[in-house]
Order: structure tokens, then C-alpha cells, then sequence
């Protein structure tokens, strides 16, 4: 999208050792009022068993996501996805409106942490 370069870079994965197999973005979309445009998903918790339960699933608008991201590219730039791919990144995607590490823990998933490399850290 516009302006979200770099907003999925913190991997996750189920023991955090591991290579990502999922990653994050928190916070805010680049565009005003993409919001409405893609899923949504709202989670509750049972107090007893602490299992989740899916609640309300709002599909997302793939072709808006599509026809925004067209309209805030240069003349002649090329468009980077079909509406197949955003359909399909919807399907995969968990959005909600927990907290990261409420969501982190729903989906049994740690921060990926980063491997030195073999010279040590920059100092």
C-alpha cells in the first residue's frame, strides 16, 4: 500500500527461535478511511476454559482496497497486486482490535528473536 512500507517487519512464530512464520503490523492504516475496507475479526475469551470464540467476522471490501491503492500511485507505476491477492492476504490475515500481545497469545505465536551474526553485536 502506499505509505506501508515496512509495516509487517516483526516476526512471529510459535516458539520465537524459529524463522517467521507470521508477521505484525500495529497501529493505524496509511490511507484515511481504509479502516472500513478490511476485515475484522472480534474475539472473546470464556472465563472458565480461556478458549477463544469467534464472534463476528466483517469480510473486508478487497475491490475498494484495490481501487484506493490505484488512485495513490504515480502515473505510469505499475499496480504491485490483483484483487485475487488482497482477497487472498484477507483470508490469511487475523485483524482485530486486541491488543498485540492479546492476539499474540490467542494465536499461540512469540516475537521472532534475531540471531546475532557470528562477529557479535555492532558496537
Amino acid at each position: 500500500m502506499p505509505n506501508g512500507k515496512g509495516m509487517f517487519g516483526t516476526g512471529l512464530s510459535p516458539d520465537g527461535s524459529e524463522l517467521a512464520t507470521h508477521y505484525v503490523s500495529e497501529g493505524m492504516l496509511p490511507l484515511p478511511g481504509m479502516a472500513s475496507y478490511f476485515p475484522l475479526q472480534h474475539w472473546q475469551q470464556d472465563d472458565e476454559t480461556g478458549d477463544w470464540t469467534l464472534q463476528e467476522s466483517i469480510p473486508g471490501d478487497a475491490q475498494q482496497v484495490y481501487d484506493r491503492i490505484s488512485a495513490h500511485l504515480d502515473e505510469g507505476e505499475a499496480m504491485p497486486c490483483t484483487v485475487a491477492d488482497i482477497e487472498a492476504m484477507f483470508v490469511a490475515a487475523d485483524v482485530t482490535k486486541q491488543p498485540v500481545a492479546v492476539a499474540m497469545r490467542r494465536l499461540g505465536l512469540k516475537l521472532v528473536q534475531q540471531q546475532e551474526e557470528e562477529s557479535g553485536p555492532i558496537t
